[in-house]
């Protein structure tokens, strides 16, 4: 519905619009530019509404979920620390700057009380990432037989790892 609204504004038309059924656009024609941006410019935005949502699912679980089942120290029945309230902070940081095309990580705790995203894509693709109560991300993967490992303070770092994993 969203394409539909941005076609009919971007168009001047009185009725909506479905690309695709029946609608053939000029490579080269002002018009089909136009369309073919309104398109790709609500393509985007529908993109970024359901990743967002998909987002808040993990905030959720960053800001209560992981609370009420980490929350005590010896949670695991081991010695575990409790889940450390600033690596859950610098976890939701991390977060909100996943890139768009980064899918969803498993979110635990591990047994210190920092909070650890893993992403595994098939057999022998899997990414790790530790978030300290410093604002420190450890990373290490494994694609194939290679395996690397990174501690960095910068996200952008991490996201490029993660994002390998799915390459």
């Amino acid at each position: 519905m969203i394409i539909s609204s941005v076609l009919t504004a971007t168009i001047g038309l009185g009725m909506p619009v479905s690309p695709g059924i029946g609608m053939t656009f000029s490579s080269g024609g002002k018009d089909g530019n136009v369309i073919l941006q309104a398109i790709h410019a609500a393509d985007t935005d529908l993109q970024k509404t359901q990743t967002l949502g998909l987002r808040n699912r993990i905030l959720t679980v960053l800001r209560t979920g992981l609370g009420q089942k980490y929350g005590i120290d010896n949670w695991n029945g081991y010695g575990a620390k409790a889940v450390n309230k600033d690596s859950v902070r610098y976890a939701e940081l991390f977060v909100r700057g996943m890139p768009f095309g980064l899918e969803d990580p498993v979110v635990r705790v591990i047994p210190s009380g920092c909070v650890n995203f893993a992403w595994r894509a098939g057999k022998g693709r899997v990414c790790s990432v530790v978030v300290d109560a410093d604002g420190k991300y450890h990373c290490a993967s494994v694609i194939g037989a290679s395996e690397s490992a990174i501690s960095t303070n910068t996200a952008a770092d991490v996201y490029k790892k993660a994002m390998e994993v799915f390459g």
